[in-house]
């Protein structure tokens, strides 16, 4: 074999083509795992869109684009209670989670009583004030609550 021919032979092979074939390895293994998570999401929006969806339009005045808020029920256990936007009701206060929005509040609560604004604002829906049925909200997200006392 020709030498000038052989050294380049060499360090390909012993170099470069291991190298090569290393380096699509790792490749095919993202390749495979980009797929199995877009087969993933794609299973995931199925379900959402074989689930019940809610639009809401945001008030005249406070804004002009549509919002769009999606509400997937798990079980007859987490359906919408009976009656929504009374704070009366026990059901719609074991509705509420943390994290929920103002909306989300005043959909199963109604309008408060009064609003203590603030960093940590509260939502009273009696006169009692702390010692009543009250929801706080942290960074405008539910923190807290405590439901009215059955008479």
């Amino acid at each position: 074999m020709n030498k000038p021919l052989s050294i380049p032979l060499i360090f390909f092979t012993l170099v470069l083509l291991p190298q090569t074939v290393m380096a699509t390895e790792p490749l095919q293994m993202q390749i495979d795992r980009l797929n199995a998570q877009i087969t993933d999401l794609e299973q995931r929006l199925q379900a959402l869109e074989s689930t019940g969806i809610k639009r809401a339009v945001a008030e005249e005045g406070k804004s002009d684009r549509i919002v769009e808020r999606v509400i997937v029920y798990r079980s007859e256990e987490e359906l919408p209670p009976e009656n929504p936007g009374d704070w009366r009701d026990p059901a719609n206060w074991q509705q509420l989670i943390r994290g929920m929005d103002y909306e989300d509040v005043i959909d199963l609560l109604g309008e408060p009583l009064h609003k203590r604004p603030g960093a940590f604002e509260y939502w009273f829906y009696t006169e009692q004030g702390v010692k009543g049925a009250h929801v706080k909200f942290v960074l405008r997200k539910t923190n807290s609550w405590m439901e009215p006392k059955e008479k």
